[in-house]
């Protein structure tokens, strides 16, 4: 379980991640990812990575690497450690586009704190 207080908005999410994202295990990456959070809390959130940091956003910017779909309720879910991104996807309640190898790595660029 995560001990930051979990994300009820956007401003919250992106906080979340900024406070989560591990600098190190991105020493390699250029990436773009978007976050398309549907739902009454929903909105776009761009993630840009680059070695050792990242810029998180409200937003999208261009053709990203990786997009995923999901109720904004849901994915404030799994970074609170109440809910399992992979019960979210087997259920196609979590839309995956684009490079599959850097939506696995997601789990090690956040880490549950």
């Amino acid at each position: 379980m995560s001990t930051l207080p979990p994300p009820r908005c956007l401003d919250d999410l992106v906080a979340c991640l900024q406070k989560r994202f591990d600098g190190e295990a991105a020493d390699d990456l250029h990436a773009v990812v978007h976050f398309d959070l549907t739902g009454s809390r929903g909105g776009s959130v761009v993630l840009r990575i680059e070695p050792g940091k990242a810029d998180i956003g409200p937003g999208t910017v261009g053709e990203p690497d990786l997009r995923l779909r999901v109720d904004a309720r849901d994915f404030f879910a799994v970074l609170a450690g109440t809910q399992n991104v992979d019960v979210l996807h087997l259920e196609g309640k979590l839309e995956v586009e684009g490079n599959l190898g850097l939506a696995m790595r997601l789990r090690t660029l956040f880490p549950a704190r």
